[in-house]
This record gives C-alpha cells, sequence and structure tokens, in this order.
C-alpha cells in the first residue's frame, strides 16, 4: 500500500494530524480505502437513478419511489439480517457486497434490453436499497473493530473516505454520465463495489482472530430481536433514525423540484447533481478529516447530535421567508433549497452520522448488530416510506408547493432536535448501563412460595453440605410441619457444617422432641463450636427446669461451659442470668488465660449490656486473646461506659483491627469519641486512618458532619482516608463553589506535576525507583479525584467508572473511559 512507502517520520506526522494511532494504521487507511469506493459508487448511483428516473416520470412520482423503498429495502434487510444470524461476520459482509455487485450489473443489462417505464422506477429504489446496504456493512465492521473510544476518534475520518470519492470523481461525474452515457454509470458503480469488496476482505484478513475456546463450551444464547424494542434507548435511537430520514427526504423533494424546474434536461440534470455532490464531497471530506472527531471529542456528543438540526432549521426558514415575502424570486428560492441539501449532505452525513453512529456503541455486543441492521435496514427504509406517504399526501393529495412544504421539514427539524436533546441527555446513563451488571438478591431470583418442597426434602440427602443447608433454610422460611422430625434425622450427619446448621434451627424451632436427642448427641460431638451449638440447643428447650443445664455449666469441657452460659443468659430468665453472672465473674478472675477467654467470649456472643465493670475488666487483661476478645463484646454494648479503652486499644497494632471492628459495631454511640481522637495528635497516622476507616462503614449525617471539614486534609494518606469514607456515606457537594471544588483543582494540578516528572525519569535505568513510586502516587491521587468527583457529579456513573479501570477489564475500560468524558467537564476529563 502507498502509505508503506513513506518515510515514518512523515508517516507519524500524518497519523498525528488524522489523530490515529501507529496499531491502528493499516486498519483505518484500509477502511478508508474501502469507503472511498463504496462512496464511488454511492455517487455514481444518485448520479444516474433521479435523473433517468425523471426521464419517464415526473416530480409528483418521487413519493411513490420513497414507498417502494420502504418496501423493498426493509424486506432485503430483513432477509439479510436473517443470514447473519446463521453465518459469519465475515462471509455475510461478502454476501452483501457480492449482491450489490450482481444486482447492480442486472439493472445495466435491464437498461440495455428492454428500457422502460417501469424499470426506471426500480433505479431510485435500487440506489437507496445500495446504499442501504453498502453504509450498514461499512458500519458494521467499522463498530466490531473500534471501541466506543475509538469510535469517538475514528469514525468521523473514516466517514471521510466515502466523502473523499465525493471530491474527486464528482467533479467528473456529469462528464462521464455525458461521454458514457448515463446508463453505462451502472457498470463504473459495480467495479467500485468489486474494488471496495477486495479491500473488504484486506481488512478481515487482518482482524485478530478470536481465542480458540472450549468446543464443549455452549454457545452464549443470543436476545431475542424482541430484546430491542423493550429498552428505552434503543428505542430513541431508532425514532431520531426514522425522524431524520423523514426529514431528509422531505428535503429531497424539496430539492429536486427546485433543480428539475432549473435544469429540464437530464444530462443537464445530472451534470448539475454531479457537481453539486462534488462540492458536498468536499464539505464532508474536510469536516470528517479534520473537524468531526476533534469537534465531538472536545465538545461532546451534543455538538454531533445538535449542530445539523440547528443549520436546517436556520436555511429552511430562509427558503420559507422567501417563498412568503418573495415568492417571485425564483432564483432565490433555488438557492435556498441549494443551502438546505448542501447543510443536510455535508453535515447530515458526516458531523450528525458519526455521531449516531457512536450512539450505537454502549449497546450490549449481544444486540448491537442487530439494532444497527434494524436501525438502518429497517426503520429508515420504513421511515422512507412514511415520508414517500406523507409527501404523495402533502404534495398530491393537499397539493402543497414546495415553499408549504418547507413548513412541514421546519415541523420536523425541530422534532429532530428535540430528540437528539433527548438522546443527548440518555446517552450517559446508556454508557453507565454498559459498564454495570446488575447484582441480583436471591428473592429476586426465587418465589418462595412457589417451591416445591418435595424437591427441598430430596435436597437434604444430597451429598453437598451446600445443598443441604439451603434446602434447610428455605423450608425452615416456609415453616414447613415436616422440618422438626428431618432436624432430627440429621443430628447424625457427616457434614460438622450441616450439623451445626441443623442444631442452630433446632434453637430457634424449639422442637421438644429433640430434647432427648441432643443429651444423647452432646457427648458424641466431638468438635468444640459444634459442641457448644448443641448445649445451647439443648437449654434452648430446657429453659423451664434449668437444674437440666447446670452439669453442663459446671462441666470442665470449656464447649459445654460456654453453650450452658449463653443458654442460660438467652432462655434462663432471672435465675438464669443470676447464675451466669456468678460463673462469669469466676472466669474473669480466674489465673488460667484460657477461662478469662471463656468469659470474655460469652459476653462477645450474649452481649456485654449490663456487663460494663466485667467487661472493662477483661478489656485491661495482661493476655492479648483475652483483650481481643473483650474488645469484640466491647461492641455489643450500645451503651458502652468503655468507648475510651477501646479507642485507645487502636494505638496498638496487635488489637487494632478488633477495636475498629468494635467501634463499628458500636455505631453512631461510638461516633462522639472518635470526633474527640481526631483532633488529637498523639494518634499515629495508621490508627487514624483506621478510625476514619470505620467511620465510612458506620456511614450516616453524622459521620458526614465530623469528616467533611478534613477534606483538604493536608496529609495526603488522611486526605485519601477521609474523601473514601464520605463516598462511603454517599456524600454530596456543591460541583461550582466549596471545598470539594478546590480540592479537584488542586489533586487535578498535582497529577498533572506528577506525570510531567515521570514523563523526565521513567525511560531512565537509575531512576526506576523513583519512577516507581511516582506511579504509586499517581494511583493514590487518581483514587482521591474519583472520591471528589463522585460527590459532584453523577455518583453511580463515576463509581462504576473506576471500578472497571481499577480492575484493568478491557472490555469495558472504553465505556467507563467514555462515561468520564461524557458527565464531567472538559477541564477536569
Amino acid at each position: 500500500m502507498l502509505y508503506y512507502r513513506t518515510s515514518p517520520n512523515m508517516q507519524t506526522r500524518i497519523d498525528a494530524i488524522l489523530n490515529i494511532r501507529p496499531e491502528e494504521r493499516r486498519t483505518v487507511y484500509l477502511m478508508l480505502a474501502q469507503y472511498f469506493f463504496m462512496g464511488a459508487a454511492m455517487l455514481f448511483a444518485q448520479t444516474a437513478s433521479m435523473p433517468l428516473f425523471l426521464t419517464y416520470w415526473d416530480v409528483s412520482a418521487i413519493p411513490f419511489t420513497y414507498i417502494g423503498i420502504a418496501v423493498i429495502v426493509s424486506t432485503i434487510t430483513a432477509i439479510f439480517l436473517k443470514i447473519s444470524e446463521r453465518v459469519s461476520l465475515a462471509r455475510w459482509l461478502w454476501l452483501t457486497m457480492v449482491f450489490l455487485v450482481l444486482v447492480t450489473l442486472g439493472f445495466r443489462f435491464g437498461l440495455a434490453a428492454a428500457p422502460s417505464k417501469a424499470l426506471a422506477l426500480f433505479l431510485p429504489i435500487w440506489t437507496q436499497t445500495l446504499i442501504n446496504l453498502a453504509v450498514l456493512a461499512f458500519w458494521t465492521l467499522a463498530s466490531d473493530i473500534f471501541d466506543v473510544r475509538q469510535g469517538k476518534r475514528l469514525f468521523g475520518l473514516l466517514n471521510a473516505g466515502s466523502w473523499f470519492s465525493y471530491v474527486v470523481a464528482g467533479p467528473f461525474s456529469g462528464t462521464i454520465a455525458k461521454s458514457l452515457g448515463t446508463e453505462n454509470l451502472y457498470i463504473i458503480i459495480a467495479a467500485c463495489l468489486f474494488i471496495a469488496l477486495l479491500f473488504q476482505s484486506a481488512i478481515l484478513r487482518g482482524m485478530k482472530k478470536p481465542s480458540i475456546q472450549n468446543t464443549d463450551a455452549r454457545t452464549p444464547e443470543q436476545p431475542p430481536t424482541s430484546a430491542l424494542f423493550r429498552n428505552r434507548y434503543i428505542l430513541l435511537v431508532f425514532a431520531l433514525a426514522a425522524l431524520w430520514r423523514v426529514a431528509y427526504f422531505v428535503m429531497d423533494a424539496i430539492f429536486y423540484g427546485m433543480t428539475s424546474i432549473q435544469f429540464p434536461n437530464a444530462a443537464d440534470n445530472a451534470g448539475f447533481i454531479g457537481n453539486f455532490f462534488s462540492m458536498v464531497g468536499l464539505l464532508g471530506f474536510l469536516t470528517d478529516t479534520f473537524l468531526t472527531g476533534r469537534i465531538i471529542s472536545k465538545f461532546g456528543l451534543w455538538a454531533g447530535l445538535l449542530t445539523t438540526p440547528i443549520v436546517l432549521i436556520a436555511s429552511m426558514s430562509g427558503f420559507a421567508s422567501v417563498g412568503i415575502f418573495a415568492s417571485s424570486w425564483t432564483l432565490g428560492l433555488f438557492w435556498f433549497a441549494i443551502a438546505g441539501k448542501f447543510n443536510n449532505e455535508g453535515l447530515g452525513f458526516t458531523l450528525d452520522q458519526s455521531a449516531s453512529s457512536i450512539l450505537y456503541q454502549p449497546i450490549t455486543d449481544a444486540l448491537r448488530p442487530k439494532a444497527r441492521a434494524i436501525g438502518e435496514g429497517i426503520i429508515q427504509p420504513a421511515a422512507i416510506g412514511i415520508a414517500g406517504l406523507l409527501l404523495a399526501l402533502l404534495s398530491n393529495g393537499l397539493k402543497l408547493d414546495t415553499i408549504q412544504l418547507s413548513f412541514v421539514y421546519i415541523v420536523l427539524a425541530i422534532a429532530w432536535l428535540v430528540l437528539s436533546i433527548i438522546l443527548a441527555n440518555a446517552y450517559p446513563k446508556q454508557l453507565v448501563e454498559a459498564i454495570n451488571k446488575r447484582r441480583f438478591k436471591r428473592e429476586e431470583l426465587i418465589n418462595i412460595e412457589e417451591i416445591n418442597s418435595e424437591i427441598l426434602f430430596k435436597g437434604l440427602s444430597s451429598q453437598h453440605d451446600g445443598t443441604v443447608i439451603y434446602s434447610l433454610d428455605l423450608l425452615e422460611e416456609l415453616n414447613h410441619p415436616n422440618l422438626k422430625s428431618e432436624l432430627i434425622n440429621l443430628l447424625g450427619h457427616a457434614s460438622s457444617s450441616v450439623r451445626v446448621s441443623v442444631l442452630e434451627k433446632i434453637e430457634r424451632i424449639k422442637p421438644q422432641q429433640a430434647r432427648k436427642s441432643l443429651v444423647e448427641h452432646i457427648p458424641q460431638e466431638n468438635i468444640p463450636n459444634n459442641r457448644r451449638a448443641a448445649v445451647q440447643a439443648f437449654s434452648a428447650l430446657s429453659a423451664d427446669d434449668i437444674n437440666l443445664i447446670l452439669p453442663y455449666l459446671n462441666s470442665n469441657n470449656e464447649a459445654n461451659t460456654f453453650g450452658a452460659l449463653v443458654g442460660l443468659l438467652k432462655y434462663g430468665g432471672e435465675d438464669g442470668l443470676s447464675i451466669s453472672k456468678e460463673k462469669l465473674e469466676k472466669l474473669a478472675g480466674h489465673p488460667l488465660p484460657a477461662k478469662r477467654l471463656l468469659a470474655a467470649q460469652t459476653l462477645r456472643r450474649f452481649g456485654s449490656q449490663g456487663f460494663e465493670s466485667l467487661l472493662e475488666k477483661l478489656l485491661d487483661d495482661p493476655e492479648i486473646k483475652v483483650r481481643r476478645e473483650a474488645l469484640l463484646a466491647a461492641g455489643t454494648g450500645k451503651q458502652n461506659t468503655n468507648w475510651f479503652k477501646v479507642i485507645n486499644a487502636m494505638k496498638n497494632p496487635s488489637t487494632r483491627a478488633q477495636a475498629g471492628q468494635a467501634l463499628e459495631m458500636g455505631g453512631e454511640a461510638s461516633l462522639p469519641f472518635i470526633a474527640i481522637i481526631l483532633t488529637q495528635t498523639d494518634f499515629s497516622k495508621a490508627a487514624l486512618r483506621k478510625l476514619i476507616h470505620v467511620c465510612g462503614n458506620i456511614r450516616g449525617a453524622s459521620v458526614i458532619a465530623m469528616l467533611e471539614p478534613h477534606i483538604g486534609h493536608t496529609d495526603s494518606d488522611l486526605r485519601e482516608a477521609v474523601l473514601a469514607a464520605l463516598a462511603e456515606c454517599g456524600y454530596r457537594a456543591d460541583p461550582v463553589n466549596g471545598q470539594s471544588q478546590a480540592q479537584v483543582k488542586y489533586e487535578t494540578e498535582h497529577v498533572r506535576m506528577l506525570y510531567s516528572a515521570l514523563r523526565e525519569i521513567e525511560s531512565k535505568d537509575e531512576m526506576n525507583l523513583l519512577a516507581q513510586a511516582i506511579r504509586i502516587e499517581i494511583y493514590h491521587a487518581r483514587e482521591r479525584l474519583f472520591h471528589l468527583l463522585s460527590f459532584m457529579y453523577d455518583r453511580k456513573a463515576v463509581t462504576n467508572a473506576r471500578r472497571v479501570i481499577l480492575r484493568k477489564d478491557a472490555a469495558k475500560v472504553p465505556y467507563a473511559i467514555e462515561t468520564l468524558d461524557t458527565i464531567l467537564p472538559r477541564d477536569i476529563s
């Protein structure tokens, strides 16, 4: 190819001008060449079809061609859509191009063998069929190759390939038509399509082949086509495509009506149309090559979607004004019609078409090809049919002239503008959906009332522990009357996890017939945790006679003692509470650490409320294991008088985790004590970070009020902890003014400075450690920015984008970056 012959420096400069990255170079240039020849085919088809049609028909028959387009193009596209479900993308693209070549040659043969009025009627219909299928094939391939970020940068440039053909071939189309005959343009059209097919084959050969998958794996089930019509966003895209097409062909009727008056001769008309489309092509080529990608990248999708309808409303308002106030000025009307058509083609097929193509990118991979095929191959042709019916009604039925049609066009353009605004707002939300997977709760997946209990009882015989436990859980939720007897039968289950689940359910349900079985089961249970659960269950069943529990309380087996203590505290009433307190006092003062640990574990299990003095003693225990368990017990008492002891335990790395967990369990009751500590300087950074993390887990308005003043903390690590905690609280800030906005500017500037420093040193081997340190700091600064941005903009969008970027999910990172680029101000994104 020619681009391989250019010098490396020249090639780099060209790539920079066109905004192409090195790894994209081959594919982009091949696709530009492909679309150049597709564009040439479309140009010659437009040049030939309408003049030949108007040789046999007058302008009033144009609406009937639109109706024919709706029926024939939609039918052909529907057939090709069915074919796409049965063949690979490469094969489908090949079949599409071969079909276009053969049918085009068929029309040339028909014009030579049997020219007729009926055949002429089909010429503009085939032109639109060719355009629709060629555009569909090209942009389906482009969407498959490039992601949403690449599309935003490259789709405008790729579209320039078609416009370049208009610039090159347009000025000569009239001369060629006069020299060779308008009918012979169909041979040139077929040749251009064949060359485009060759480039398409080269592109497909260069695409990366998917990695070989396990042949036994099932192909993921494709969503039904009906899923497209249940998606509000896709319906909006379809509506925009339909409205655009109706407006386009109303403009066509105005344009061709005026040109047929100015150029009644078919050859002259063809020459003017060829020259006109050459100028349109020049505008389109310059716009798409140098402006479209940069405009959309810099100003967003809004610029791409809104510019065309606004300009067209202005152009046709001028046409309508001349028609009202100076209707005899036919030359003025002609040039306003030219201006409207010029903008409709030059902007509609550049900036607007690239923006419309981007609208398809956030749609899921499974639905996107179908959505594009239906949108461009069925919805748009159907809209053309609607335009035909509308024009037939307005022109032939109501006898509206071109001036009156311009008012209809203005109304359509205003509706087009409104719908574009709605879609521009919907696009960021669709991006969020594209990177976010819904997490289902069990109750959303199953209906407890509809479960067959027979299946659950069969599940109790399963060899898998999880199946047995899950079946028990559902039977308990169903409150099944046969569950009690099944629980007794499962006491001897081989799995300890199943036995624990059974014992816990016996404690909750309290089937009295299980008491005798438990007496026999407890001595056989050698796993401490299971024996504790067994004694607790027995205590729940024997609460009416606590003397039956005392042997276990006074046992030398610590599991028996623990189970009896918790059982007496929960079910023994006043007598059980008194006996348990006495026992706990003895255990807390016992010389053996294991006994004191047992007391702390009991308080943790039952709760420390009412045992504050005993808990204080355990919090000061010399044994670290006892103190850790006591700290966890402290979190169970909301009115705890020992919070300062708990917070001071944060200073010790050995007890920091347990102290933090206790404070979290304490919830808002612990916050006043934490607030005091945050103002002190004798706590280490690690302890303060842990305290701030605890606040984030507690959440609530009180936490926000406490942490908000520290958003700009001078220490970057503590500042990051504060921001993360506020993010957990769902904190919102003013996006225009305030501390958060100032902090965003600070962090942004800090990141820019770090990147600048990194670029200076990352190529120097002796600076590797420093470069690594800078990368780590960039990571943390980015985290702080993500948190700050989530305070001021769409929290869900920012959070999901952060999650995808951190996971480095290659398939979703482009959507994440595009989401941020869409919702954030330009100076930040």
